[in-house]
């Protein structure tokens, strides 16, 4: 998700913030606005590992042979990282989409960065497996999730263009934001008050 379609609409001005959220936007306001080479629109979860999605994909920021993964790691440092994917896959690729995703979280843990994931208000497989598999790595690791499905859940078409899509309305684009910033609220109400 790039910044114009996710959290940077907070920052910018183009969403209304919620009532009690003013300070929680302007704390990670920076971070919503900042374009990152992981959310490249078309990346999945395997991408983000690849070094030919870096500086080969005029990334300049990264160094030769680094992910966009490490690239972000390294560049900017992060407290904590948002993990939204899914919806580029493909048959069956459910097994190799948790492989991935347990790699993404290591290595993020390994920073000492907090990971935080999101399932999917698409059901493009099917049968709900990347949810699923979203579930289980975050239970499994003990992170937080945020329930992108869940907050579309009561909208027409469970908030896709259609019942067979993976775009959201503009409702679904902004109950997923909603979603999100509602976990960052938590997150930074617990910093600023310890």
């Amino acid at each position: 998700m790039t910044s114009k379609t996710f959290l940077g609409g907070f920052a910018n001005g183009k969403y209304a913030i919620p009532d009690g959220y003013s300070e929680t936007v302007s704390w990670f306001s920076e971070s919503m606005m900042s374009e990152s080479a992981t959310a490249a629109n078309g990346l999945g979860i395997n991408s983000i590992l690849n070094p030919m999605f870096g500086l080969a994909a005029g990334h300049t920021q990264c160094e030769r042979n680094e992910t966009p993964l490490d690239c972000e790691l390294r560049t900017r440092r992060p407290a904590f990282v948002l993990i939204a994917m899914g919806t580029n896959w493909k048959p069956n690729g459910e097994i190799s989409f948790e492989k991935y995703l347990r790699v993404v979280v290591d290595r993020v843990l390994e920073t000492g960065a907090l990971p935080i994931l999101a399932t999917k208000a698409d059901n493009i497989e099917g049968d709900w497996k990347l949810n699923q598999a979203i579930a289980q790595v975050a239970y499994d690791y003990d992170l937080p999730l945020v329930n992108v499905w869940r907050s579309v859940h009561d909208l027409p078409n469970r908030g896709l263009e259609s019942p067979k899509d993976i775009y959201l309305t503009g409702d679904g684009w902004m109950r997923r934001n909603d979603a999100w910033l509602y976990i960052l609220n938590e997150i930074h109400v617990l910093i600023t008050t310890q």
